[in-house]
């Protein structure tokens, strides 16, 4: 017999606690703007909703390898100071998995109602409205116009 029981969760409680980790330590919170951390339940519930079933574990792998090759410890083992530092590892690190990471952390963050509206934004998707954009630093610009085209015209 099967000891295994079914369940709808598509990650481990220990991936959600080290995602829910990772995400708050990314995006923490700010109580003087009204803005929630990454790993506030709904916008954590959307992290997790939207993470790639392969790229989420892969990083929680990479979280606990460099975890063990720094501390000898698991995560969940691992104290709060070493938490810390682990983030300022991270934080420092260019790779793949974690690049990717926090591209979905942000993604997951901005498109939070709470965090839109505490962004003087309405909590909407962005089409068919739009969003007005600030006039910005267009001269910023000139280098990209001054750039030889890198395409192959449509005519050609």
């Amino acid at each position: 017999m099967n000891d295994t029981i079914v369940t709808d969760a598509r990650f481990s409680a220990a991936q959600t606690e080290l995602v829910a980790f990772v995400a708050g330590a990314i995006i923490p919170q700010d109580v003087q703007r009204g803005m929630p951390a990454a790993n506030n339940a709904e916008i954590l519930h959307d992290i997790l909703r939207s993470a790639s079933a392969v790229e989420l574990p892969a990083f929680c792998v990479h979280v606990e390898t460099q975890t063990q090759t720094l501390f000898g410890c698991s995560f969940q083992h691992a104290a709060a100071e070493q938490r810390s530092s682990l983030m300022k590892h991270l934080a420092g690190s260019n790779h793949v998995v974690t690049r990717g990471f926090v591209s979905l952390v942000v993604q997951c963050y901005f498109r939070d109602a709470q965090v839109l509206t505490a962004l003087g934004l309405e909590p909407r998707a962005p089409f068919p409205k739009g969003h007005q954009v600030a006039a910005g630093e267009w001269d910023l610009l000139e280098n990209v116009k001054r750039r030889a085209p890198f395409y192959r015209r449509p005519d050609a």
